[in-house]
């Protein structure tokens, strides 16, 4: 698919979610002079005047009152809301208007005397509109640019949106487009590639954001470098689903930025392989991070897959090199050198407990090792297929034999941000005495860790020095440039600390 999109200077919009005028001054203070926009979302604000707004002349505000029946909380009337924005401005505050594109025509005309409007379209049931009906939509309504927000959860709906998007484009129509929602995430960051005018942030130290799926502005700078988004640059990215709990933007960002490369990465949350690929053909992807669930799948997409991707059976790293995609898998590396660093090579005997593309990747490294293993998971099947691959033997989850192996590796999700009060029901009589090694690494301290330890066992491995591992091998593979593993597991670390911080603040 040839999309023709031109690329726009990067803009961000602030959306300020404040609650009174004490808040919105608070706000604006901290931020004014760091963005381009300020939107100040009226119907939001409580007890206000006139007056007390004052304090925003000559600065670029974005003036929004959003009414109810498009998502907002203003219960009023248009003619009461649009009587607001006369007074603001008559006292020539602000430069530019949202108002939505059901508002009668006359009163629309009356606001471009005083703003320039963005005339907006807002869609949250998941459905897409028509492009006949928006073109001539846009057409009988005055504008002087267009905004469309639509909460879409399958990519073959964003990729239309995308055609949506190319054919304003072509008719002359500036604008904002907006996926609402996680699966908008790549394109808030990746606006500029598409045209937009800006891209809607909220503040990093805000509870809660005016619309659903908006980065922090303060991810905008420091993790992305979002201002420094040229047509020349680099994108690279995780591709899964889900993906926003991924700490690789914050790893391979900060990686790409003290290498000194225009390079930025960004989480692709994607239900869809068939629709989402003419989006990395269009964009200038140099590689991919490929998570569940799509390490099986992405494989019919390339080009040329490595020996112990091909072996595998699964891709969790893709490069995009001389016109080909080509497939790698750096998860045995991930697993096997954090273990052999930690305990040195040893002939270790293995449970493996799950039967996924993680646990094909242990597999594999188990036997180039030499070491047997057992394979056990909930559906026995699965566990014979990946036994029978690899050399190893499955055991049914009621008749494994503690006695027969000194190392279990967990490879199955379960215990993972969000749901860290999970963990696989494994018995204690499995942990004690054992090396255990759970490759979850978000929390680095998972639920069957501390099990573990309190079962006696002999030691335990957190899934985050096989994550840093793996990252490092990504970016050597990407960019033919080594990092050390250990400063990969610091920066997971700090992110994570920090990212838990945020939690315990706000629980």
């Amino acid at each position: 698919m040839a999309w023709r999109f031109r690329f726009a200077t990067p803009r961000i919009c602030l959306s300020l979610p404040a609650r009174s005028v004490r808040e919105l001054q608070r706000l604006v203070h901290a931020y004014e002079g760091r963005v381009d926009l300020l939107e100040v979302r009226l119907d939001w604000l409580g007890d206000w005047t006139i007056e007390d707004l004052e304090f925003l002349r000559d600065r670029p505000v974005l003036w929004t009152f959003r009414p109810v029946r498009q998502g907002g909380e203003f219960a009023g009337t248009d003619s009461e809301r649009v009587g607001v924005l006369r007074q603001i401005g008559r006292r020539r505050l602000g430069q530019w208007v949202d108002i939505e594109f059901d508002v009668w025509p006359p009163l629309i005309t009356e606001l471009r005397s005083y703003f320039k409007v963005l005339l907006s379209y807002h869609q949250y049931d998941g459905r897409l509109p028509s492009w006949p009906g928006l073109r001539d939509l846009f057409r009988i309504k005055p504008h002087d640019a267009v905004k469309i927000a639509l909460r879409l959860d399958r990519w073959a709906d964003i990729v239309r949106f995308l055609d949506i998007v190319e054919a304003c484009q072509a008719e002359g129509l500036n604008g904002v487009w907006v996926v609402m929602g996680p699966r908008g995430t790549w394109l808030r960051v990746l606006m500029p590639w598409f045209g937009g005018l800006w891209t809607y942030a909220s503040p990093g130290v805000a509870v809660q954001t005016t619309a659903e799926g908006q980065v922090a502005v303060e991810e905008l700078w420091q993790v992305y470098r979002y201002p420094e988004m040229a047509p020349d640059h680099r994108i690279y990215g995780i591709l899964g689903d889900p993906v926003v709990h991924s700490v690789s933007p914050y790893i391979h960002n900060r990686l790409f930025q003290e290498a000194g490369l225009a390079a930025h990465y960004v989480p692709f949350a994607v239900d869809d392989l068939a629709a989402f690929w003419p989006l990395v053909r269009f964009l200038p992807v140099g590689g991919l991070s490929v998570t569940i669930p799509h390490k099986i799948d992405v494989l019919r997409y390339l080009d040329d897959v490595d020996e112990a991707a091909r072996a595998i059976g699964a891709v969790n790293t893709v490069i995009h090199r001389e016109d080909a995609w080509v497939g790698a898998n750096t998860d045995w590396v991930g697993f096997w050198r954090p273990l052999v660093r930690r305990f040195g090579a040893r002939p270790w005997r293995a449970l493996i407990v799950g039967a996924g593309g993680a646990a094909h990747a242990v597999a594999y490294a188990l036997r180039r090792a030499g070491c047997p293993f057992w394979v056990t998971n909930r559906t026995h099947e699965k566990a014979e297929a990946l036994a029978r691959r690899f050399g190893g033997a499955a055991v049914p989850w009621d008749a494994v034999d503690p006695t027969v192996f000194d190392l279990l590796v967990h490879t199955t999700p379960l215990g993972m941000v969000p749901h860290t009060d999970q963990g696989p029901p494994i018995p204690d009589a499995w942990l004690a005495g054992k090396i255990v090694y759970d490759l979850v690494y978000n929390p680095p301290e998972t639920r069957l860790l501390r099990q573990a330890r309190a079962a006696g066992a002999q030691a335990v491995l957190s899934g985050l020095p096989m994550l840093a591992e793996q990252a490092a091998e990504q970016f050597r593979l990407w960019t033919l440039q080594t990092v050390r593993p250990d400063d990969v597991t610091t920066l997971a670390q700090t992110h994570l600390e920090r990212q838990s911080e945020m939690f315990n603040l706000f629980d």
